[in-house]
């Protein structure tokens, strides 16, 4: 009879397995390779309704987690900062470490405390675009100032509203006789990599654009007045599963739109939490970019 509950201590090239009963006794206990042919392997002998997987977050786990969750089974992933009694002991090594993960999802301490939210493919993928999108643009904003800053060393004033347009293009080089070669050289290589960086953007944006004609919530979400459909993105790869989020006050909590209060003695400071950091950063690097 295979056993219901299974920790896994996930490493780079390799898991430690532990089987465990509903009494707590630890059935098969052995190591497997973090590979395609192991995960198959591992699906074929545990795969049923009944059994639940338990491993630690971590980017090795991150990819176990999502592996064992295309293959159907109930996958939870903990924070092991959330038992520090248990994860920082004297006795710590891999085999122990999965004990402990098996015995904490079969108690069901790991669902009440201290479990992560693993998005879906779908979701992971809008926002692995959603940010890097924002790095690209904090790419540009930052290649822009040092163009700024080359030209007012040389007391240069373009006078067009955007310095990165065709004209305004035109009017850096039309003065470029009066910047040293080597600091010409410089600008141009600048120039040149904000230019492959804006196509870069576009093309990032392009694929936005297709994920979000075929997602009915990011429709939802582009009904608000003011959202476009790049914010739109961002905002609903950040949220991900709008189940896990039991209130409407919780979802708010965790787009920082709660202020928060740390008083002590004199000191009384008042903060939104995160304000929803990663859409929030989205449009500050979109605004710095476009010079708005």
């Amino acid at each position: 009879m295979i056993e219901p509950y299974i920790g896994l201590d996930v490493h780079k090239h390799s898991v430690f397995v532990t089987e465990m009963g509903e009494d707590g006794s630890p059935g098969d206990q052995y190591r497997i390779g973090n590979s395609e042919d192991d995960w198959n392997s591992f699906r074929d002998r545990y795969l049923s309704p009944g059994n639940s997987v338990g491993l630690e977050v971590s980017t090795s786990g991150k990819y176990a987690a999502r592996t064992l969750m295309d293959m159907g089974f109930n996958v939870h992933v903990m924070n092991p900062s959330k038992f520090p009694d248990i994860f920082r002991s004297v006795r710590k090594n891999d085999r122990e470490d999965s004990f402990k993960i098996a015995d904490l999802l079969r108690t069901g301490e790991i669902q009440r405390k201290g479990e992560i939210y693993i998005p879906s493919k779908e979701i992971s993928d809008m926002r692995s675009l959603a940010r890097y999108r924002i790095s690209i643009s904090q790419d540009i904003t930052m290649l822009k100032n040092r163009v700024h800053a080359i030209l007012s060393s040389h007391g240069i004033s373009i006078g067009s509203t955007d310095i990165f347009g065709r004209s305004g293009m035109r009017s850096i080089k039309s003065q470029a006789d009066r910047i040293p070669r080597s600091e010409s050289m410089v600008l141009s290589d600048i120039i040149s990599r904000i230019a492959s960086l804006m196509k870069s953007a576009g093309d990032v944006e392009d694929e936005m654009a297709v994920i979000a004609s075929g997602s009915e919530e990011i429709k939802i979400i582009l009904s608000i007045p003011g959202i476009n459909v790049y914010s739109a993105v961002a905002i609903w790869s950040e949220i991900g599963s709008i189940d896990r989020f039991k209130t409407k006050e919780k979802l708010a909590s965790y787009a920082g739109l709660v202020p928060r209060q740390y008083q002590s003695g004199n000191r009384d400071i008042s903060i939104n939490a995160s304000i929803n950091a990663v859409l929030s950063r989205y449009r500050d690097s979109i605004n710095q970019e476009t010079g708005t």
